[in-house]
């Protein structure tokens, strides 16, 4: 909530039940602005509104700004902002552990509130757990969350990933369409040397882009949610719709129709992407673990949920490729490898498609996630 929105009074007139309609009145406070504040807010508007304006008729990027738009309306399916809401809050930076990761984590786990509930039975000294993944996030997103935090000394931070994640075509698009409400401006004077993004960051038109981008993000979720359900609740008894952390709920049967058509995108996008993504990968996570290690904090990297070793057999060169990779930053970081899916009996009803777990598969996973994490707070190596 925002001192400026006190301006507005909002009442709705008793009601009963021989009285007419009569639509609820919005008084505005009519306190006197001087002329400058006036002017100044209005060559500030309208310089927001000029740079957003700009990224939507750019050639390059319009039409995959209103593609974006599109899709993120909705907040309970918007993981980015719900993920940022829980930085800015201070429940990332007070948590004993952070998980980070595409849908593949997000899906895997049971919420917050239950997952801790599974680290109190465990006896263990962590006892706080926040999930922060989201849909397709890249390792150059997963930096820029974890930077936002900040990290604190001690806190164990698990890193969901897998080869698969080289055939992204889209490592970027979350961040320079402001998806997480925050421009990556701190990542461009940090690393702009270290190829963890492309060039076309440094320019100069494209930082303003991206900025205005994230303010419009923000903008638009305080005017379209803050301010359109708060007046939902208190004038019209309107609930605001709650966020859906899992989109797979139920236990569909694993359609073969489906998991081939899966395997046969992932052949076409490995193909276009690996190689390219190959050079961001390695060098963001070579940039995530230093980062954390300067501050003291433990790094994990894991592997996603997977039903059997049948991605290993089809991509063989790619995951050899990954994991040589991963094992050469280790060597440097000493941070830990992780796979749970060896201590877990999965059947195929525990699988939606074959990267996204049900809910029989999402406890499975969460419980032990919960185990291992336990013996983590009690001094046991794995």
């Amino acid at each position: 909530w925002h001192p400026w929105l006190d301006m507005f009074r909002i009442s709705s007139p008793e009601k009963s039940k021989n009285s007419r309609p009569v639509a609820t009145q919005i008084e505005i406070n009519s306190t006197v602005v001087s002329f400058p504040v006036l002017l100044s807010a209005a060559i500030i508007a309208g310089l927001l509104l000029s740079l957003a304006l700009a990224g939507e008729f750019r050639a390059q990027s319009a039409g995959s700004d209103r593609r974006f738009w599109k899709t993120m309306h909705d907040t309970r399916k918007d993981d980015q902002v719900y993920v940022m809401g829980k930085v800015l809050s201070g429940d990332a930076a007070q948590a004993d552990v952070v998980i980070l990761g595409t849908s593949s984590a997000r899906e895997a786990l049971v919420i917050d509130d239950e997952f801790n509930a599974l680290l109190a039975r465990q006896n263990s000294s962590l006892t706080s757990a926040v999930n922060l993944a989201t849909g397709a996030q890249s390792p150059i997103e997963t930096l820029l969350v974890t930077e936002a935090i900040p990290p604190r000394e001690g806190q164990l931070f698990v890193v969901f990933i897998s080869a698969l994640s080289l055939k992204q075509s889209t490592l970027f698009n979350a961040i320079e369409h402001g998806g997480f409400m925050r421009p990556p401006e701190n990542l461009i004077k940090k690393y702009s040397q270290r190829g963890i993004f492309p060039s076309y960051w440094n320019r100069l038109d494209s930082r303003l882009l991206y900025h205005a981008r994230a303010k419009r993000q923000e903008f638009y979720r305080y005017l379209n949610y803050r301010l359109k359900y708060w007046i939902a609740e208190n004038v019209y008894a309107q609930p605001a719709p709650n966020y859906a952390p899992h989109l797979n709920v139920g236990n569909r049967p694993f359609d073969p129709a489906v998991k081939q058509r899966q395997i046969e995108a992932f052949k076409a996008d490995l193909k276009q992407n690996h190689s390219t993504n190959l050079t961001y990968v390695a060098n963001t996570l070579d940039v995530l673990a230093k980062f954390l290690d300067e501050r003291k904090c433990r790094l994990v990297i894991a592997t996603p949920p997977e039903l059997s070793r049948e991605m290993l057999e089809l991509f063989p060169n790619e995951f050899r490729i990954f994991n040589e990779m991963l094992e050469a930053i280790q060597r440097t970081h000493q941070f830990d490898l992780l796979d749970l899916n060896h201590s877990i009996a999965w059947e195929p009803g525990d699988f939606r498609d074959l990267t996204h777990v049900n809910e029989s598969g999402r406890l499975k996973w969460s419980k032990a996630l919960a185990t291992w994490l336990a013996q983590q707070g009690r001094g046991k190596a794995r």
